[in-house]
C-alpha cells in the first residue's frame, strides 16, 4: 500500500505540474487572458489536481483518472462563448464531487470508522478540509475580481503560495496542519495501538503480554525517574486504560502500582549507592524520582529493611574494608617479592665458576 501511494504521489506531482503548464499556455496564448488571471487559473487547476490525492483509508484508482480528466478539461476554459465562471467551475466542481464521494463512502463503511488507522485518517481528513477551504477562498477571490487588480493580485498570491504547499504535502505525505513532532507522535501511537490489538487473544495472555511490555518499558526507558510519572502515562504508552493496567500489575506481580514503581526506584537507588556510597539521601531521592527524602526513606526501608543513610554507611564501610584489604594484599605481595629477590642464590658469572661448582658437586 505504501509503495502504491508513493508511486501515486510521484505521478500526481508530475500531472499537477503539467496541468499548470498546459493551463497557462491555453489561457495566456489561446484565450488571450492577462498574465495574472491566466496564472491564477493555471495554479488553481494544479491545486485541484493535488487536492484529490487519497489518504490512508482511500483507494487510489480514481485519483489518476480524475487528474487526467482535469487536464483534458482545461482547453474548454478558452472556448468562445464561455464565461469566466466556467473556468472556476471546472477547477472547483470536479474535486468537490470526488471528495464528497469519498467522504460518503467512508461514513457508509463502519469498518473504516473503527480501523487501526482511524486516528491518522481523521488527521488527514481535517487537513484536507482546511486546504480545501483555502483553495475555495482563493477561487472566490478570483471569481469576484472582475478586472480589479488588487483582488486579482491577491488571488494569484494565494494560489502561488497554495500550490507549492500542496506539492510539498504530496511529496512528503505530511498533513502540514500540525507540527511534524505532533504528527509523528500520532503515527507512532497509532502503530503502537495496532501492535497492541491482537484479535482472539484471551485475557490471561493479554495480561501477560501487557505486563511484559510494562516491565520492558520500565527497565529500558526508566520513566520512573520523573517525579511526574503516573499510571496514566504508562497506560497511554502501552495502549490500555489505567483500570486494566492496575489490575494487570496487581495480578502479575502481587503489587499495587505505587509498590511496582517503588521497586524500580529503589533498585536504581541501590545502583547509585554502589557507585557512590557517599551520596546524600536528599540527592538520592530526587535522582530516583521522589518529591522528598521522607517518602524515599520509607519506600527504601520497606524494600531493603534498613534506612538509606544506614545502608550508605554500610556500603561505605564495606568499600573502605575492601580498599584496606586490597592495600594490605598489595603490600604483602610487594614484600614477598623483595624477600625472595634477596634470598635467591646468585647465578655463576663465568664458565670457571661453573666448572668449580661442578667439581665440588662431584666430590
Amino acid at each position: 500500500m505504501k509503495n502504491k501511494l508513493f508511486c501515486l504521489r510521484q505521478w500526481s506531482r508530475v500531472i499537477a505540474v503539467l496541468t499548470v503548464i498546459e493551463s497557462l499556455c491555453f489561457l495566456r496564448f489561446w484565450g488571450k487572458l492577462a498574465f495574472f488571471p491566466a496564472l491564477s487559473m493555471s495554479l488553481a487547476a494544479g491545486c485541484a489536481s493535488l487536492l484529490v490525492l487519497p489518504v490512508t483509508y482511500e483507494g487510489e484508482r480514481l485519483t489518476l483518472a480524475f487528474q487526467i480528466m482535469l487536464c483534458a478539461l482545461v482547453p474548454l476554459t478558452v472556448l468562445p462563448g464561455l464565461s469566466h465562471a466556467v473556468s472556476v467551475l471546472i477547477c472547483s466542481v470536479p474535486p468537490l464531487a470526488l471528495l464528497v464521494y469519498r467522504s460518503v463512502t467512508k461514513y457508509l463503511s463502519v469498518d473504516a470508522l473503527f480501523s487501526d488507522n482511524s486516528a491518522r485518517s481523521e488527521l488527514e481528513d481535517v487537513s484536507r478540509l482546511l486546504w480545501l477551504a483555502l483553495f475555495l477562498t482563493a477561487l472566490l477571490l478570483h471569481s469576484i475580481a472582475d478586472g480589479k487588480a488588487l483582488l486579482e493580485g491577491l488571488s494569484t498570491a494565494v494560489f502561488a503560495a497554495l500550490f507549492p504547499a500542496l506539492y510539498y504535502r504530496a511529496y512528503t505525505g505530511r498533513s502540514l496542519t500540525v507540527p511534524a513532532s505532533v504528527e509523528e507522535k500520532i503515527y507512532s501511537r497509532q502503530a503502537q495501538l495496532r501492535r497492541m490489538n491482537c484479535p482472539g487473544e484471551d485475557d490471561a495472555a493479554r495480561m501477560e503480554r501487557i505486563y511484559s511490555l510494562a516491565v520492558s518499558y520500565m527497565e529500558n526507558q526508566k520513566p520512573f525517574l520523573s517525579r511526574q510519572f503516573r499510571m496514566d502515562d504508562l497506560a497511554m504508552e502501552l495502549g490500555t486504560n489505567r483500570t486494566y493496567l492496575s489490575h494487570t500489575i496487581n495480578r502479575m506481580s502481587g503489587k499495587g502500582f505505587p509498590q511496582f514503581v517503588n521497586g524500580y526506584r529503589v533498585k536504581y537507588a541501590l545502583e547509585l549507592i554502589e557507585s557512590d556510597p557517599g551520596i546524600k539521601v536528599k540527592d538520592l531521592a530526587i535522582m530516583c524520582g521522589y518529591n522528598n527524602a521522607v517518602t524515599f526513606s520509607l519506600a527504601f526501608e520497606t524494600i531493603t529493611g534498613e534506612p538509606p543513610g544506614k545502608y550508605c554507611q554500610k556500603i561505605s564501610a564495606e568499600a573502605a574494608l575492601r580498599d584496606s584489604s586490597a592495600r594490605i594484599r598489595k603490600t604483602a605481595v610487594k614484600k614477598h617479592r623483595t624477600v625472595s629477590a634477596e634470598t635467591a642464590p646468585e647465578a655463576p658469572s663465568s664458565s670457571g665458576e661453573r666448572e668449580q661448582g661442578c667439581q665440588v658437586l662431584s666430590s
